[in-house]
């Protein structure tokens, strides 16, 4: 355990358990209760000041009950006696009452490792304030910073009527900003994870200034068939939408069909492309145990080029005739999912792939909003955003308008040649209790197509 020093107010995970145990009915029904205590700092900083500086703290609280066949859920935010009491009856009353497969709740877990940071803690408004003001002069009044810095302190308590009583304290601290030089021309970087001393805020500021400098007077390139080298903020766009929307892409129950793109034993993307869920990934944001108190594993989910795993919560793990992996989500959300991503390095520089390519695109960012058509090959399409580059002949030449491009996931990852030594932690998806990400090489594929390409309004 790291020393520790909670802040008034905040619950230990012990206290929560207990008070959640206290409300579980005792008819012999498989209840589970969990809550989470949150406290969100928020520092914002645009137009090259500090805006605004926030904090609130809240609860969380869902009750989940298990019949045969499905279960019922119900969400609140508060831990007292009568509220839980109503909770459950109204999980109790939502619930599926179907033939299925029976559920087992979890009696016992085993907590691996401590995701609480004093360093993260103590970055309080003063501290937050002077890094904002570092970031801010970063741009050297050539590029104006815009983002926020955000600190979260939170405790997880779990019960069911299994017996189980478990939790755990955890930190995050985080930066997500944009940075815009005079002629509008945008680039962006983030930083995440539990330990804020382990995190380069600053250097990630900077990086995002010089994209922006660097990418002033954009050219517009033809519509075709490009090489292509994804740097870790637009993977980390394409598999959170691949992986919560439209294909389903990990979901038990997709990976079975024969047309879904992640069709277990199928050929999905290239020798070079591998992907994994590592949820004890100690760069990321690792927790020792899932939702529904299950110990987290990592999973292998494609294995040079071949669709190999899926992640299981305990209801989909008992109707594909397995165990959980330990991927459970609160209830309401899409299902077991990874949402701790991570690609290999591998043995090339990012800037050696680039010295190779004979004509193609370096793009740093790909805006959230995919379409995704679906089907065996996995069609998707979007733009690029907060910054990409032309290169030809191993030189980034020029700065590049942003593009729309539509691929399939298997011309994307099935024409993968390389990825970068270099890796780094990215968000996938900012939820309120519970950030995803995933650590990301650059990726160097040979198959990109752009529809169009269009110059920026002055």
């Amino acid at each position: 355990m790291t020393d520790r020093s909670l802040p008034k107010g905040m619950p230990t995970s012990a206290e929560l358990a207990d008070k959640l145990a206290d409300a579980l009915p005792a008819d012999g029904s498989q209840v589970e209760l969990t809550a989470v205590w949150q406290q969100l700092d928020l520092t914002r900083f645009s137009g090259g000041r500090i805006n605004q500086n926030v904090g609130d703290s809240a609860f969380k609280v869902w009750a989940r009950t298990w019949t045969t066949g499905g279960p019922g859920f119900a969400i609140g935010s508060s831990v007292d006696p009568s509220d839980l009491a109503q909770l459950v009856a109204e999980a109790t009353a939502n619930a599926n009452h179907v033939d299925g497969s029976k559920i087992y709740l979890p009696s016992s877990t085993t907590l691996v490792n401590d995701p609480y940071f004093q360093s993260t803690a103590d970055l309080d408004a003063e501290a937050r304030a002077k890094l904002a003001e570092t970031i801010i002069a970063g741009g050297d009044g050539k590029a104006v910073a815009h983002g926020n810095i955000r600190v979260a302190l939170q405790s997880f308590g779990l019960a069911n009527t299994s017996g189980l009583r478990t939790g755990y304290e955890a930190t995050y601290a985080a930066m997500n900003m944009v940075s815009q030089a005079r002629g509008r021309a945008t680039g962006y970087a983030g930083a995440i994870g539990r330990d804020a001393s382990q995190l380069d805020f600053v250097g990630a500021a900077k990086h995002s200034a010089e994209m922006a400098i660097q990418g002033e007077d954009p050219v517009v390139v033809e519509p075709g068939d490009y090489e292509i080298l994804l740097d870790p903020p637009a993977m980390s766009m394409l598999l959170v939408s691949l992986g919560y929307v439209g294909l389903n892409l990990f979901g038990a129950t997709a990976a079975r069909q024969p047309s879904a793109w992640h069709h277990l034993g199928r050929k999905t993307a290239s020798p070079n492309f591998s992907l994994f869920d590592d949820p004890l990934n100690e760069k990321a944001l690792f927790s020792p145990i899932d939702a529904e108190g299950t110990p987290r594993s990592a999973i292998t989910l494609i294995d040079e080029g071949k669709a190999e795993g899926v992640a299981h919560d305990i209801a989909s793990a008992a109707a594909d005739g397995t165990v959980s992996t330990g991927h459970a989500m609160p209830p309401g959300d899409k299902g077991p999912a990874p949402h701790s991503l991570s690609i290999p390095a591998g043995e090339t520089s990012r800037a050696d792939i680039i010295a190779g390519m004979k004509r193609g695109l370096v793009v740093n960012r790909i805006h959230p909003f995919i379409s995704l058509r679906g089907g065996p090959e996995g069609d998707l399409s979007g733009t690029t955003r907060d910054g990409a580059f032309l290169v030809e002949n191993g030189e980034v030449v020029a700065p590049v308008a942003n593009v729309r491009w539509s691929n399939s996931t298997t011309d994307l990852f099935g024409n993968v040649e390389a990825v970068s030594v270099e890796r780094s932690v990215e968000f996938m998806d900012l939820p309120e209790f519970s950030p995803h990400t995933a650590h990301l090489p650059s990726v160097y594929s040979t198959r990109f197509t752009v529809q169009s390409s269009q110059p920026r309004e002055r």
